[in-house]
C-alpha cells in the first residue's frame, strides 16, 4: 500500500481496499510505474575512439620447461642446456592420464552393461 488515506478526498484507506469508500479513487494507479520514461537525453559531445590495434602475430617456438632442481643443476654447471628428461616426464603424465580415462570408460562400460543384461558376470 503506497498510502493510508486518499490524495483526493482525504479519506483513510480501507485495509486493502483497491478503491476509497468516498471518492472511488483506485489506489492501485499510484503503485503502477509510469508505461513510458521520459527519454535520456545524449551527451553533449561524443568522443571518436579508434579500436585497439590488432596484436602482431607472434610465431614463438615451444620449449620445455624445467624444474627448480634443473635450473639448480645448470646453475651449477653454467650450462644452460635443457634436460630431456622433462620433456619425456612430460609424454609419460599424459600417456598415463590417458590409460586412465580408458580404464574409467571401459569400468563404465561394463557397469552399464551388467545392470542392462547385455553383460553377464559368471
Amino acid at each position: 500500500m503506497a498510502s493510508t488515506f486518499c490524495p483526493t478526498c482525504g479519506t483513510r484507506r480501507v485495509g486493502a481496499f483497491r478503491y476509497c469508500r468516498s471518492c472511488q479513487f483506485d489506489f492501485d494507479s499510484l503503485d503502477v510505474e509510469p508505461a513510458i520514461a521520459a527519454p535520456i537525453a545524449p551527451p553533449a559531445s561524443f568522443e571518436m575512439v579508434a579500436p585497439p590495434a590488432a596484436p602482431a602475430a607472434v610465431t614463438a617456438t615451444p620449449r620445455a620447461t624445467t624444474s627448480s632442481t634443473e635450473v639448480a643443476a645448470s646453475a651449477e654447471t653454467g650450462s644452460g642446456a635443457v634436460s630431456t628428461s622433462t620433456t619425456s616426464s612430460r609424454v609419460e603424465i599424459v600417456m598415463l592420464r590417458a590409460i586412465a580415462v580408458i580404464m574409467v570408460i571401459v569400468m563404465i562400460a561394463a557397469f552399464v552393461g551388467v545392470i542392462t543384461g547385455t553383460l553377464t558376470v559368471r
